[in-house]
């Protein structure tokens, strides 16, 4: 009896406790006093790629983390500090009103804070600090929601934050390519769900259209195609973008853009009658139109919302004076990667070894290159065996060393072959001939592809120096210069594992220098400015972003990346390329533009973005 009634005062006590634990903690604003002081310093001296968060497993876990144990002890330089969390639910946000303010510095429920004595115990990581903090209110279960974090010191705020999220932990090296008979890219669309492809060559077609109408200027097409000399080339993908001028019902001007789109892919069709992959986009030209009644007496027309707009264009009178402007809005603008065109493509399986083998007797490299590569490309479609190959053998030799660059390249761009196979075979055509540019340029990009996971290729001077030895083989200097970026990106990564921060910077700034030597394509700026933002530096990926924002041809990827840089810094919400980006952003992926406002855990940017009064108005009328 005597134990059973121990038992019950046990469970009775945690009972307790627990409810104890869920009631409201008396936490203060101190983060104007002087016992918070040296918190609010050393946060401001820590550096950057020291990183600290909250995350709330799927159990109901919380946990407290911080990427560098020394600067750990640094801010949790006593017993008195601790971290706790502040959850913010959804509940918050809605159209009718803005969120209530609760004049605290936190606006929603916070757990007991746990001490540094305490963080250290539960820690789960021998490197860093990973430690269970607590868990989840049960009125949060099942709620949506986001975790802000507060450090304390006893009972004092002396730091209170809250996340934004951003692409920033993906970065890429700078696509450098691979030579064949010219340098050849693999695709540069890293979210497409259709199979990787091939192209040399990218283009754009920009046709206008008259109002009301989904039919082109034949002459214009002619002309354009001419220029391009199109019969000479498979066309590996076709993107459209068909805008309509911004008057009139929105379905009305997305049924014609499609029509529009359409009108471009069917001119296509003549020069090649199966295009694989091909896209079309239909959006409202707002960014030109903006951009147009600039500094004119229309200007007045940007501070009214898009349905303020459309319907003072329905005054007639008005429409008529703009019709010089919208003219120039109606117009369908398309890109094409294009591959030079085998002229073996009609023959039979059968004919191919025969004529490789004539076209070798005869010295014919150019067409043997021609044949090889159509019998790849029909590997790859798996109309033939890689067996194949195995007859078309290539005499190892340095007469017919560009046969066997081109092979090679090709089945790697295919991934009929792996990256280290690849590599042990250019190392062997280097050997033949040791300054061949092009099978020199090959190796010097797998090492750095290599690179990404095994750091024993970055050991030294070695690859640095066949860089830089590639500009007196004739190698373009741009093209070097990528490499060079890519080499420091590596470093610089390098150094971030071992905490050798200075070093890591002073890579950093070669890396800018480096950049202003180069054009970049809008896939290098999206890939420089992902690892910009990945070491902090996302000033420096803004300021590379924003010459490309108000071009109406900006890489999707590019122009949602630019949004998502900006919402750090809520002064810019009203900034005229803000709003600018921000409708183009919408009329380019509406389901896109309002994955922001989710929560972070969910995908978004973060759904506190919300608290900002010009940012809830975008959601609530183009996402509600």
């Amino acid at each position: 009896m005597i134990l059973y009634r121990l038992c019950v005062l046990l469970s009775l006590l945690l009972v307790s406790s627990q409810l104890i634990a869920q009631k409201a903690i008396p936490l203060i604003d101190g983060r104007e006093d002087s016992e918070c002081a040296s918190c609010k310093a050393l946060i401001d001296k820590m550096p950057k790629e020291v990183l600290f968060g909250i995350h709330t497993k799927s159990n109901g876990d919380i946990y407290f983390s911080m990427n560098n144990i020394e600067w750990f002890h640094k801010l949790f330089a006593n017993d008195d500090t601790g971290v706790t969390a502040d959850f913010i639910s959804e509940d918050r946000y809605n159209c009718n009103q803005p969120p209530e303010n609760k004049k605290t510095v936190y606006q929603g429920i916070i757990i007991p804070p746990v001490y540094k004595k305490k963080l250290l115990a539960n820690n789960e990581s021998e490197k860093d600090i990973y430690s269970k903090i607590g868990t989840l209110p049960a009125s949060l279960k099942d709620k949506t929601f986001e975790e802000n974090l507060i450090i304390v010191t006893r009972n004092k705020i002396c730091f209170y934050t809250h996340f934004v999220n951003i692409v920033r932990s993906d970065w890429d090296l700078l696509p450098m390519g691979l030579f064949a008979d010219t340098l050849i890219k693999s695709s540069a669309f890293r979210n497409d769900s259709i199979e990787n492809f091939t192209y040399s060559k990218k283009v754009e077609i920009v046709i206008p259209f008259k109002k009301g109408t989904s039919t082109y200027s034949v002459s214009e097409l002619k002309s354009a195609s001419d220029s391009l000399n199109l019969k000479k080339f498979t066309i590996q993908k076709v993107e459209v973008r068909a805008y309509s001028s911004i008057e009139g019902a929105e379905k009305i001007n997305m049924d014609l853009m499609k029509k529009r789109g359409d009108a471009m892919i069917a001119f296509l069709r003549p020069y090649q009658s199966s295009i694989d992959r091909s896209s079309v986009l239909a959006a409202e030209n707002w960014l030109e139109f903006f951009a147009s009644i600039k500094g004119t007496e229309f200007e007045f027309l940007k501070n009214l919302s898009k349905g303020e707009i459309k319907k003072q264009l329905t005054n007639l009178a008005l429409a008529k004076k703009l019709e010089p402007l919208l003219a120039t809005e109606r117009k369908s603008v398309a890109v094409l990667y294009l591959l030079p065109k085998p002229i073996q493509n009609t023959f039979t399986n059968d004919e191919f070894f025969q004529s490789f083998k004539k076209a070798l007797a005869s010295r014919k490299f150019s067409e043997a290159k021609s044949i090889q590569r159509e019998v790849i490309e029909r590997i790859r479609q798996e109309k033939l065996p890689l067996e194949y190959l195995d007859k078309m053998e290539v005499p190892k030799s340095k007469e017919y060393l560009s046969l066997a660059n081109d092979r090679e390249v090709y089945l790697l761009l295919y991934e009929l072959v792996g990256k280290w196979e690849a590599l042990d075979q250019f190392l062997e055509m280097r050997a033949l001939d040791p300054k061949n540019a092009k099978v020199n340029y090959n190796i010097c990009a797998l090492k750095l592809e290599l690179g990404i996971w095994n750091k024993e290729m970055l050991k030294g001077k070695e690859l640095i120096d066949e860089i830089n030895a590639l500009l007196k083989m004739g190698i373009d200097k741009s093209l070097v210069r990528r490499m060079e970026i890519n080499h420091h990106i590596l470093k610089s990564d390098e150094y971030l594992d071992n905490f050798q921060y200075d070093a890591k910077d002073s890579v950093m700034e070669e890396i800018r220098d480096l950049y202003d030597l180069i054009e970049p394509t809008d896939e290098e700026i999206y890939s420089l400015a992902k690892y910009y933002s990945y070491h902090s530096h996302r000033k420096w990926a803004y300021e590379i972003v924003k010459p490309r924002i108000g071009a109406i041809d900006v890489d999707e990827d590019l122009l949602f990346y630019y949004i998502n840089l900006l919402f750090y810094d809520s002064s810019t919400y009203e900034e005229e390329s803000f709003i600018n980006a921000t409708l183009n952003a919408v009329n380019l992926n509406r389901v896109r533009y309002c994955t922001f406002y989710l929560p972070i855990d969910s995908g978004g940017a973060s759904m506190q973005l919300l608290e900002h009064e010009e940012l809830r108005k975008y959601w609530c009328q183009y996402c509600r």
